[in-house]
């Protein structure tokens, strides 16, 4: 039987990430800033590590409960200006999230708890813990100036709270009782619990809450209606919360009212039918002091998030596959919208033409679904960046541009890996030490930056650093050593600098576990290219360099131009096309009758003749004088075709999943009149005939 509560679970999986990213976040933040640290930032840092804390109390997950909950006390001592933050707790939470992260995926898939790693780092949070308090001159810098002094000489204030659980709060996976025993960490409980709403046996529904509790907190220490929002942050949307200050005087109140994130009215408590239970103790609590007050213009900002849905990609494929069946129908109709063949067809012609503007808005709708900020791949390296840069002793600060920029989900899952060999790449061989960069008269800290932007349907990325640049010397020199060139071969800077893409091409002086084992730009360009993209390499000596990566927006839609050849229809990708040339026999290099090459721009490039390479039937009476010259990885041929068609965009069909892998093809798409076009993979054919 499926467990009711799994598909909770795989919410708060979600969630966690999306927390430990949060924090991730900050703490850069913070660890880049030369200014006094946002105190908003501690509280966003505080209100994401007990939101894990709860949900994960939730579900039973005990290790991660507890870390949490040392990482969360530590935070609550930081945002109470109790503990100041330094850069050695900086680091030391940068290291808890490691640890967080582990133990999310022990309970998410599974994996081995790094138990050593976990205790020293929990070790190292419970030293911090004990570190002296902050002067007052450095408790000062973390208060905001909208903070009232006035709230330090309160005396330490009960609370009165109305918590009325919605019905259905169980089956969201939370269990009421959980938050009094948090609530009972604050201070001493006294509870009344209201039982009138329960409904007889044969009504009583076990999976609903009928039960309500009215509670009186009497806290160790003064306590502000931040904190207690803080308690209930996990289920603020699944109860109904008053707050009531007890022994402050009506000003005082209204005050404090005032001050808080949101505002709630106090309606008056009905008089309700009680079991008085004995009070909880209260556990042994660290000091809980109220946070900065937040400005009221962006207190309900906070409350309000964007709508939106998880969906299963799955699902959006099945969709996109079903678009694509649509698209060929529409196709398949407008032969009958020419009035001047068909003018019976009158008004079939309107309903098509509506057909057609409704199935090309459908689809641009549909393929935004699967498009991704790129952000989603840009912001794990800061983080990386910051720990690799601190191994090295180097100063790198990380410049991110065009985060917002969508890209399919398939291409960024697919890009994540190359993006990593190409900044670690930047961080080790590009950037200098920070006495050399000062030396050379450059700013002592370097500057890796990724910028993303599209261009003519297709994203661009570039990954580039304000180091030292290539060495085409040394690149030449190894080049030569490990036999990629001939001692004799003749090469322009660029053309040395491409040489980097070599499988096993290294400059490394010694081998480390970031580099010199000669694997990754290789890697980089097979992936890359896999995805149909291109990767070309800029280099200024002294000014740094430049990874510029080309790639399609989608995999699932192919922009192409449709060429007939002995009556069969293919697509040649536009991404790879140059130019079109209609040709003159005498232009052609032949062997016997065979088309083997042909002056292009003053240099010869081989002939592709696809009745050969396919197998098609010729035609005597074909004239093939038109060449199609594509390029793929710097090389480039001609593609003899009888005729160019239509260039449109094309629903890819994978050849392998439905029939069989063909080499030179890289898929299939269904045209209008319902036959098949293949695609042509431009890089295997020029591979092919480069080698015979």
């Amino acid at each position: 039987m499926t467990d009711p509560l799994e598909r909770f679970r795989a919410v708060f999986f979600e969630e966690s990430a999306e927390a430990i990213d949060a924090i991730e976040r900050n703490l850069l933040s913070m660890n880049e800033s030369n200014t006094a640290i946002d105190p908003e930032m501690i509280n966003d840092i505080f209100r994401s590590a007990h939101s894990l804390k709860g949900g994960s109390a939730t579900f039973g997950m005990g290790s991660l409960t507890e870390f949490t909950h040392v990482m969360e006390t530590l935070l609550d001592k930081v945002r109470s200006s109790e503990i100041h933050m330094t850069q050695e707790l900086i680091d030391c939470l940068f290291s808890s999230l490691d640890i967080l992260r582990n133990l999310v995926a022990h309970y998410q898939y599974q994996d081995p708890i790094n138990e050593q790693g976990m205790l020293q780092i929990r070790n190292e949070l419970e030293r911090l813990l004990g570190m002296p308090k902050a002067t007052p001159q450095s408790a000062a810098a973390h208060k905001t100036q909208d903070e009232h002094e006035s709230a330090d000489d309160e005396p330490h204030t009960d609370w009165q709270i109305n918590f009325i659980p919605h019905p259905e709060i169980l089956s969201t996976g939370n269990d009421p009782l959980r938050y009094l025993e948090e609530l009972a960490e604050l201070g001493k409980l006294k509870t009344k619990c209201d039982v009138s709403k329960v409904p007889n046996l044969r009504e009583l529904d076990p999976t609903q809450t009928y039960i309500q509790w009215q509670i009186l907190l009497s806290p160790t220490e003064h306590v502000d209606r931040d904190v207690l929002d803080d308690v209930f942050l996990w289920i603020e949307d699944e109860a109904d919360l008053t707050f009531k200050p007890i022994g402050a005087t009506l000003e005082q109140s209204t005050a404090n009212s005032n001050q808080q994130n949101e505002v709630r009215e106090e309606p008056e408590t009905p008089p309700i039918k009680t079991v008085t239970t004995a009070p909880i103790k209260a556990a042994p609590s660290e000091a809980a002091v109220p946070q900065p007050a937040n400005d009221p213009a962006t207190s309900s900002d906070k409350k309000r998030t964007s709508q939106s849905i998880r969906v299963d990609l799955e699902k959006i494929d099945s969709l996109i596959n079903l678009l694509g069946e649509l698209v060929i129908t529409q196709s398949m109709l407008s032969i009958y919208g020419d009035s001047e063949k068909y003018p019976q067809f009158e008004r079939l012609t309107e309903g098509l033409t509506q057909l057609e503007r409704h199935t090309r808005d459908l689809q641009e709708g549909v393929m935004r679904i699967r498009m991704l900020p790129i952000d989603f791949c840009f912001s794990r390296f800061p983080r990386m960046v910051r720990d690799i840069a601190k191994k090295l002793n180097k100063s790198i600060a990380v410049e991110i541009i065009g985060e917002t920029t969508e890209v399919d989900k398939t291409v960024i899952e697919e890009l994540t890996d190359p993006l990593v060999h190409l900044v670690r790449n930047s961080v080790d061989h590009g950037i200098e030490m920070p006495e050399v960069r000062k030396a050379k008269g450059k700013p002592e800290t370097g500057t890796v930056t990724l910028k993303a932007f599209h261009q003519v349907g297709n994203i661009i990325i570039e990954i580039s650093d304000d180091g030292a640049g290539l060495n085409t010397n040394r690149i030449r020199e190894k080049a030569i050593e490990k036999g990629v060139i001939a001692p004799d071969n003749q090469l322009n800077e660029q053309a040395i600098n491409e040489l980097i893409f070599a499988p096993g091409f290294s400059t490394a002086q010694e081998v480390t576990d970031l580099s010199g084992r000669g694997v990754g730009m290789d890697v980089v360009k097979r992936n890359i290219k896999a995805l149909g993209g291109t990767i070309d390499v800029r280099s200024v000596p002294e000014e740094g360099t430049t990874f510029i990566i080309r790639l399609p927006l989608t995999l699932a839609i192919l922009d192409g131009q449709l060429v007939k050849v002995s009556g069969e229809t293919y697509i040649i990708p536009m991404l790879s096309i140059i130019e079109s040339i209609q040709m003159k026999p005498k232009d052609i290099n032949r062997v016997g009758n065979k088309s083997v090459s042909f002056k292009w721009r003053g240099n010869f490039i081989p002939i592709i003749n696809l009745v050969d390479t396919f197998g098609c039937p010729r035609r005597e009476s074909d004239k093939q004088d038109l060449v199609v010259v594509v390029e793929s990885d710097g090389k480039q041929a001609g593609i003899l075709v009888d005729e160019l068609t239509n260039h449109q965009q094309v629903v890819v069909k994978s050849l392998e999943a439905n029939y069989a892998k063909v080499s030179e093809l890289s898929g299939a798409t269904i045209l209008g009149d319902g036959s098949v076009a293949l695609i042509i993979d431009v890089g295997a054919l020029i591979s092919r005939v480069r080698m015979h």
